[in-house]
């Protein structure tokens, strides 16, 4: 299997969401990602969807590297996705917090 590129099923162990994300939207028409694509379900994001940005990591940075292996708060890359497709919930649900 080539790992280049594709999505991977792994099994995760978490309960509910992840912690700290922050649900964003709904997107405008002319929001830049309007028309991108979801990595986790190949659909495009839409006008009104609602999105997160999951985390990936301190990404090549020699700085933000040295940080996240202290336990520190770094500046990192992750990926735009739908609130849903990270969640489980539904993409329409408004949270207050």
């Amino acid at each position: 299997m080539s790992m280049d590129g594709d999505i991977v099923l792994v099994p995760v162990q978490l309960i509910g969401r992840i912690p700290g994300l922050s649900k964003m939207g709904p997107k405008e028409e002319n929001h830049p990602t309007v028309g991108g694509t979801c990595l986790l379900c190949q659909q495009q994001f839409a006008a009104l969807d609602y999105t997160t940005i999951l985390p990936l990591g301190p990404g090549g940075d020699p700085e933000s590297r040295t940080l996240a292996r202290n336990g520190k708060n770094y500046d990192g890359v992750g990926m735009e996705v739908h609130w849903s497709c990270a969640t489980g919930e539904s993409g329409s649900e408004i949270i207050i917090q």
